[in-house]
Parts: C-alpha cells; sequence; structure tokens
C-alpha cells in the first residue's frame, strides 16, 4: 500500500492510498 497516481479519463489524475490496479 502507498501513494500512487491514478490516471482517470481525459488526462484528470487524483492520489490514491491504493496501488492501481
Amino acid at each position: 500500500g502507498g501513494v500512487a497516481i491514478v490516471p482517470l479519463a481525459r488526462g484528470v489524475v487524483i492520489p490514491s492510498l491504493a496501488p492501481p490496479t
């Protein structure tokens, strides 16, 4: 578990406390 940047639609990124799946 660590801080990861989760890329969403339209180039929107959010800081997530979970690994990218």
